[in-house]
């Protein structure tokens, strides 16, 4: 690397920056313009490049070549640039900022927390650890379910009434882009629709996050959406009635449908996972074993106990016992019951887990052909 190396991380912050040298430099960068002596621009450009640079060799030190990791911390640089942007810092400010950016990236904080935001579907979520960062798998399958509710909306009636409860909602990004899309499905179909979603978890920092998410949302949807943000524990009962005792009257006997994406990482694959998974992202947001902070101390059989299979036995127990979610009440529609985000290789195992208690049950690949969620109606 050396020296061409360096000569190559000046040459693309130089080229990003737009840096234009004259008897006084006017240098663009993250798109505020900064006037400066051709020495303090030079030194600006030079840290730049030195963090850019310590950025692509620890991103080469984690298996990419030289080229894809010079490549991938441009584009990391260029997604800093465009969110300070719109932010309208001062220039000084936005030099610091995007520097310290570059910093946290070098030392493997995920590009999601460094920019304070992920986008997931039409919205935009903050994101902050060690809240569980929302995956593109997630959203995939969310927008299919998103498709599923505009098919049975426009062919199925023109009033429309249902409950939702997401349950480890994290950042809150489920609800609040189904949210999103019962608004936009009121507006365009001139539908009288009403929408009553519970969002649940258990961690203070992800009930938090969720609440100052859906308040960023909800000015635009509150005249149709009930959304409440809960906290909640699925394996203590008195959680569970106090979550199913907030819906109204008429939904007394249980959700609609429930939505989760639960911690199903085995402990024995958590620690396999990347670091940058594991130094930021909530642990008990992930592995769903025994033993678990989270979980009752009561033993759980095998094979529950080490496959990360533990919540979907759990939430297996709470609907074949009549509690959490109702039986349909259109046999012909096409919306599920529930759709449970899984592991690649744990499909098979959860559908086992609910045959008894639904009439359907499929599975969802995501856009890699793996299995990604299970999908089921209940009798």
């Amino acid at each position: 690397m050396g020296s061409t190396f360096a000569k190559h991380c000046t040459s693309s912050i130089t080229q990003l920056l737009k840096i234009r040298t004259s008897s006084s430099i006017q240098s663009q960068a993250c798109g505020a313009r900064i006037h400066s002596s051709s020495r303090s621009a030079e030194r600006y450009v030079s840290r730049l490049s030195r963090a850019l640079a310590d950025l692509t060799q620890h991103l080469q030190s984690n298996g990419s070549t030289a080229q894809e990791a010079h490549e991938e911390a441009k584009q990391l640089f260029k997604w800093v640039r465009s969110e300070h942007h719109q932010r309208n810092l001062a220039p000084r400010d936005n030099y610091r900022t995007t520097l310290r950016a570059l910093h946290r990236l070098k030392n493997g904080e995920p590009i999601a927390y460094v920019l304070g935001n992920a986008p997931f579907g039409a919205i935009k979520v903050e994101c902050k650890a060690p809240v569980l960062i929302p995956r593109h798998e997630t959203e995939e399958w969310t927008l299919r379910l998103g498709d599923l509710l505009k098919a049975h909306v426009k062919d199925h009636r023109r009033v429309f009434d249902m409950s939702l409860l997401d349950l480890c909602t994290g950042t809150g990004c489920i609800a609040l882009l189904l949210a999103d899309i019962f608004f936009k499905l009121r507006n365009d179909n001139k539908i009288l629709l009403e929408a009553h979603i519970r969002a649940v978890d258990v961690a203070p920092q992800a009930v938090a996050l969720a609440e100052r998410n859906a308040n960023r949302c909800k000015s635009d949807w509150h005249e149709c959406v009930d959304l409440q943000i809960l906290k909640g524990d699925l394996f203590v009962d008195d959680d569970v009635d106090k979550v199913c005792h907030s819906l109204p009257a008429q939904h007394i006997q249980g959700f609609d449908l429930l939505v989760c994406n639960p911690p199903y990482i085995s402990a024995s694959d958590w620690k396999e996972l990347d670091a940058s998974v594991k130094n930021w992202e909530d642990r008990l947001a992930l592995v769903g074993d025994y033993p678990n902070q989270r979980l009752p101390a009561h033993a759980m059989p095998e094979p529950h106990i080490r496959s990360g299979l533990i919540f979907y036995k759990r939430l297996a127990q709470l609907i074949s016992s009549g509690r959490l979610v109702r039986p349909p009440r259109d046999r012909q529609s096409p919306l599920p019951s529930f759709v449970l985000e899984v592991g690649h290789d744990q499909a098979s195992a959860v559908v086992e887990l609910f045959a008894g208690c639904t009439r359907s049950l499929q599975v969802w690949r995501d856009a890699f052909g793996k299995d990604r969620a299970v999908v089921g109606w209940l009798n």
